[in-house]
């Protein structure tokens, strides 16, 4: 057979490397092509010698040929591996084919030997030789192709021994494929496989398809596209075991590469089951609530919510009727509102709710979520001080009750209504509507001393109207400290006269001790102004802060004044001492009830002390006398001669009458007269003590 360097010969210019280089390659090619050759006439001589003698055994006469075949091709591969990567794809593409046209050539010879054996061995009634394939097979010509060996039995035929492997090596044509799947594969789910490989041949060659070994060891094809193919496949292993799987690319001349595998990890898989998030269990909301679940979450493999379907029922657990659901909805997947219509006012219900992945189906249902459907309104305040039950609250409490809030909707706070009564269906003390507050202070002159109460209160949305009342809350008034059993008692720098309110407060009136009564006149000298200043009947503190000065010396002693250990000490308005009269009056004197001073005519008609006022001495308490009314003191100290008892004489008031003039009281017979300023008269000053 003539050489073949002529068809391999690589001229200058054409690749990045010299002729010289590649030319030695391809007489090395040549050479071992040459050989081949002349073992095909060797591989011939051995099946004319099986033909010649069937019962020699085959492996015999076909072993060494075979040897050579291996050995040779072998160094063929080792010289192609060390073609240098500048020639170009066409080039190589080229000699590639021819190559593989020659190893073609030569399994063709081998199968007709192969033929004209088993023609021999039919005619002995043994077994038949398995031909050669014709294609390339990652780079082992005819692949594990098992010729057997062929021996004469007991009974004079020719029977099966044992099977030689006829390897014929070549070079890669088809690359070894790319395979990968996910890390894990969830059992009784679909797993995937993907392959992806390239030819090495010239085009059109192209890969033609993949054949994919699954776990279970069966084979299946699946057409490639550009290169690539996909088989889907459901995963029968059990859950924490490891599954391999393998791809073959098969290119159009029926050349298959070498096989991949990658593998993966059965786990178990699903979709989590979901839970409600929103309302809150057991909460209030309207009609037409939005149920809200968690997000979609898929098990043990990736996935995507497909969809969700979501019920309310008039019994947990899955039990009762289903009263309105939204069926497998793919547009409400985490978040639901129940159409208007479904639900009734001051009902329970309760919802759940399931998630679909597009692969792993249907999750288990949500744990039951409870809520009460109602119509929007403002909620049942409650009162939340004083507590219900309290004792010692004081008289002028300030009474709070709870923030508004709405049931099932929104409103802003318009107003609110109090109650406080002292017998249930009694006198309320907090009437009507009130600006949008939440705590109120008893804007009247105080409760009674050792007293229950009740209040309630309500409240009222701009939109919604007024809430229901709270239920009553009762407490009880703190006790007397200062009871009526007490006056003419030493305390608080004094004695108790008794207690006054003074505009809505209530004082502890204190009398100063009988030592620090003095003689001081109004005013000192001239003419005094302070008729249009030191006016209060009943506010003794505020007319001598007016006429605290040296000018006015009575008032001045009384505002520095300090004993008892208090300082707060002041010059009596008139209202003051007639009160004091009415708790002290020392003597058994008839009292004078004449005009215009203590007459029960002018007194009535709100005329004042002195028939021109204007009646401020009635809401300060004091009574008009009659001749017998008030009496005598009972308290010995304050009786006459006794060591805490005013004088006959006159005490003067703070309150000036004219510019010459002030106010006294006569502690004899009660009479309010007008005296000369400047005049010294007897000064006894007071206290007061909120009580």
């Amino acid at each position: 057979m003539p050489r073949n360097f002529d068809r391999y010969r690589m001229i200058d210019g054409r690749t990045r490397l010299g002729a010289a280089y590649f030319n030695a390659i391809w007489t090395d090619i040549d050479l071992r092509l040459a050989e081949l050759e002349q073992i095909e006439i060797t591989w011939e001589d051995a099946v004319r010698q099986v033909s010649e003698f069937g019962l020699v055994r085959i492996n015999q006469v076909l072993a060494g040929p075979i040897q050579e075949i291996n050995t040779e091709m072998g160094k063929l591969r080792t010289a192609l591996a060390g073609l240098p990567y500048a020639v170009t794809s066409a080039e190589l593409a080229t000699a590639l084919q021819q190559q593989d046209q020659a190893r073609a050539q030569l399994a063709s010879t081998i199968n007709a030997a192969i033929a004209e054996i088993n023609t021999d061995l039919a005619q002995l009634g043994g077994p038949q030789l398995p031909l050669l394939p014709t294609g390339v097979d990652a780079g082992i010509y005819g692949g594990a192709a098992a010729i057997p060996v062929l021996q004469i039995g007991p009974d004079g035929r020719v029977v099966h021994a044992e099977n030689i492997a006829i390897e014929v090596q070549s070079s890669v044509v088809v690359s070894v494929p790319q395979v990968s799947a996910p890390a894990v594969a969830g059992a009784g789910y679909p797993h995937t496989i993907t392959a992806s490989a390239q030819s090495l041949l010239a085009a059109p060659t192209a890969i033609a398809s993949f054949d994919f070994v699954l776990p279970d060891g069966s084979v299946v094809n699946r057409p490639a596209a550009s290169g690539s193919a996909t088989c889907i496949f459901t995963v029968t292993a059990a859950v924490g075991s490891t599954i391999t799987m393998k791809a073959r690319a098969i290119d159009t001349l029926g050349n298959r590469s070498a096989p991949a595998q990658t593998t993966s990890s059965v786990v178990s898989a699903g979709v989590q089951q979901p839970a409600i998030t929103a309302p809150a269990s057991g909460a209030t909301t309207n009609l037409t609530p939005s149920v809200t679940s968690n997000a979609f979450t898929p098990v043990g493999l990736s996935d995507t919510h497909e969809m969700s379907d979501w019920e309310i029922r008039n019994a947990p657990n899955g039990g009762g009727a289903v009263v309105v659901s939204s069926s497998s909805s793919t547009a409400n997947k985490t978040t639901w509102t129940v159409p208007a219509g479904n639900l009734a006012d001051g009902v329970t219900y309760y919802a759940r709710v399931r998630h679909k992945g597009t692969n792993l189906g249907w999750s288990s249902w949500s744990a039951d979520l409870s809520f009460v459907a109602r119509v929007p309104s403002v909620a049942k305040p409650s009162i939340v001080a004083p507590v219900d039950g309290a004792t010692g609250v004081g008289r002028k409490p300030t009474i709070t009750c709870s923030a508004f809030s709405v049931i099932a909707g929104t409103d802003t706070h318009a107003a609110t209504e109090w109650e406080l009564v002292e017998t249930l269906g009694g006198t309320n003390y907090l009437s009507g509507s009130t600006a949008a507050v939440t705590s109120v202070a008893l804007s009247m002159t105080g409760l009674k001393f050792e007293t229950t109460y009740s209040a309630r209160v309500r409240h009222k949305g701009a939109s919604l109207g007024y809430s229901e009342w709270s239920d009553y809350v009762s407490f009880t008034t703190l006790a007397d400290p200062y009871p009526d059993s007490m006056i003419g008692t030493a305390m608080l720098g004094g004695y108790l006269a008794g207690k006054r309110t003074y505009g809505t407060d209530l004082y502890a009136v204190i009398v100063a001790p009988k030592s620090t009564e003095v003689s001081r006149q109004y005013f000192s000298s001239g003419t005094d102004n302070s008729n249009t200043t030191a006016t209060g009947w009943i506010d003794g503190l505020t007319n001598s802060n007016a006429i605290n000065d040296s000018s006015h010396p009575a008032a001045q002693y009384c505002r520095s004044l300090s004993t008892g250990g208090y300082n707060d000490w002041y010059l009596p308005a008139r209202a003051e001492l007639s009160y004091v009269f009415t708790q002290f009056k020392p003597s058994t004197t008839q009292n004078y009830d004449q005009r215009p001073y203590r007459n029960t005519t002018y007194f009535s008609a709100g005329n004042g002390l002195d028939g021109g006022g204007n009646g401020q001495e009635n809401t300060f308490g004091v009574n008009p006398y009659s001749t017998t009314d008030p009496a005598q003191t009972g308290i010995a100290a304050f009786k006459s001669g006794g060591a805490q008892a005013y004088g006959t004489g006159t005490y003067i008031a703070s309150n000036s009458h004219t510019t010459s003039n002030c106010w006294g009281q006569q502690f004899s017979d009660g009479k309010q007269v007008s005296v000369s300023k400047t005049t010294s008269s007897t000064v006894r000053a007071i206290r007061r003590v909120l009580v």
